[in-house]
């Protein structure tokens, strides 16, 4: 309040630039540095540049190089001389270190400045530039704030990935995949992507990294790719390579015996990924595929789970015969209300002694995936609610039921909808207004739809929660127990 106040009093009586410059000066507080800074930029002719935000950039006092990168942010002509000021420190050796810690941020806030944007892409050329600069403009080549990718961007990055360093390829390739590419990179990316692919040495991540930007060209999914993706979700032990592997499926097309081979996954299979497999078989109709996906989903483990909305959606391609299927078997497994209350007060009763440790270790497990849709502090998926003070505002039979029936109750914004579409396709999940007359719909973790309003004909509550059920039959009682201590302890 007070720094807000000096700032405003200063523009108010109009002090001189010479004035402000002279509080500018590095022997100055920073305090006293930083309302000077703000003053000048308000000024309508203030004399300020890039050289005098370059120098501030690396102040060792954090809220002064933030007011600096804040001003920098309203001049795009600086990018010339900030990038200079940038190349300058990777330069200097003694500054290195320190520089390091900073410029990932700093860079991060200016890369969309058309200079910028074209050094970034010159500096993965330079000799100059060691190993540990290059990973660093990889990793800020990938930030959230790049939409559209600069082609001066192509050609450099695509060199990384013929590099002898592994640790250069498998970043250029982390990078490629985070972009959104519109097809028109193909001529340069995809050769140095199918090369990568044909490297030895690369860990599953780097080659699922490489299959997931290669189907956004070709949506082919080779034999190698294909056999890659099952190995990765077939390996529970290292988080995030079933979301990755499930990714590559969804946004290819997948043949026939490509589709029967994930059939046995569904054995394997928790409610979250056992939804998303499911889901994949939408739109494919050949009479065998259909009889043998419907015989998979009545002998999963964790087949409860699944939504009847999502699983007639799957099948409504296939022949009547394979419908009917699908329909008597959910008619198999109606939920009966009091059945549920019962089983509930019957679980409560006979729960062990909970661990918080071990509950942690459950909520983040492959098999349970609840920190993909859940986030708790700064870590976990947005899914479903903020889980990060749950305990101290749901009691353990709240907790329990939310596990065990999760269409039980809905927590407040978080109430799946029903949208159907004019041409009466239907789609089930959370519902965002996002502006400009779209709406997006979240139908799973890292599962998205965007609709136009005009194609809407409908919108009405839905009574399946997107959290899939069936959770309880996938843990033992000891895990449950466990699971709970977790959620509770957080306050």
């Amino acid at each position: 309040a007070h720094e807000h106040a000096l700032t405003y009093a200063l523009i108010q009586v109009n002090a001189s630039a010479e004035a402000l410059f002279a509080a500018l000066a590095p022997a100055q507080h920073p305090n006293v540095r930083r309302i000077a800074l703000t003053a000048l930029s308000q000024l309508e002719t203030n004399g300020l540049n890039a050289s005098h935000i370059a120098g501030l950039l690396t102040a060792e006092d954090d809220a002064l190089r933030d007011r600096a990168m804040w001003v920098a942010g309203f001049h795009p002509e600086w990018g010339g001389g900030l990038a200079s000021h940038f190349e300058s420190v990777l330069l200097n050796k003694d500054q290195k270190t320190y520089a390091f810690s900073q410029m990932q941020r700093q860079l991060e806030v200016f890369v969309k400045q058309p200079e910028i944007e074209r050094v970034m892409g010159k500096w993965l050329d330079e000799s100059w530039a060691d190993l540990e600069v290059k990973l660093l403009i990889l990793q800020v080549m990938r930030h959230d704030s790049v939409r559209s990718i600069p082609t001066t961007w192509l050609e450099p990055v695509s060199r990384r990935m013929y590099s002898d360093a592994s640790s250069l390829v498998t970043a250029a390739i982390e990078t490629v995949s985070h972009w959104t590419l519109t097809g028109s990179e193909r001529e340069v990316l995809l050769p140095a992507l199918e090369y990568a692919a044909s490297r030895e040495g690369l860990s599953i991540a780097a080659r699922l990294a490489i299959f997931s930007s290669i189907i956004r060209f070709d949506p082919h999914l080779e034999n190698e790719a294909m056999k890659t993706s099952l190995e990765a979700y077939e390996d529970a032990s290292t988080p995030g390579l079933r979301e990755k592997a499930l990714g590559i499926w969804r946004d290819a097309t997948l043949e026939s015996h490509q589709m029967k081979a994930l059939l046995p996954l569904f054995e394997h299979s928790g409610p979250l990924h056992l939804s998303q497999l499911v889901d994949l078989f939408h739109g494919h109709a050949e009479p065998d595929l259909g009889e043998a996906f419907i015989q998979a989903i009545q002998k999963a483990p964790a087949n409860a789970s699944i939504r009847p909305d999502l699983l007639l959606y799957a099948v409504d391609s296939f022949p009547e015969q394979v419908q009917d299927q699908a329909r008597l078997w959910l008619k198999s497994i109606e939920v009966d209300v009091g059945q549920q209350r019962r089983q509930l007060q019957e679980v409560l009763a006979q729960l062990p002694e909970g661990n918080v440790r071990r509950g942690q270790n459950v909520f983040k497990s492959e098999n349970t995936a609840c920190s993909a849709c859940h986030q708790i502090g700064y870590v976990g998926g947005q899914t479903g609610p903020d889980l990060t003070r749950i305990g101290s505002v749901r009691n353990e039979r709240d907790l329990l039921e939310a596990i065990l029936f999760p269409s039980a109750s809905f927590v407040r914004s978080y109430e799946p909808m029903i949208v159907e579409t004019h041409d009466g396709e239907e789609f089930s999940g959370v519902m965002h207004r996002e502006g400009g007359g779209r709406i997006r719909l979240v139908v799973g973790a890292g599962n998205e739809i965007r609709l136009e309003e005009g194609h809407i004909e409908s919108i009405r509550p839905g009574q399946v929660s997107v959290m899939p059920s069936g959770l309880g039959d996938q843990l033992s009682p000891q895990e449950i127990a466990d699971l709970l201590a977790f959620l509770k302890s957080r306050q």
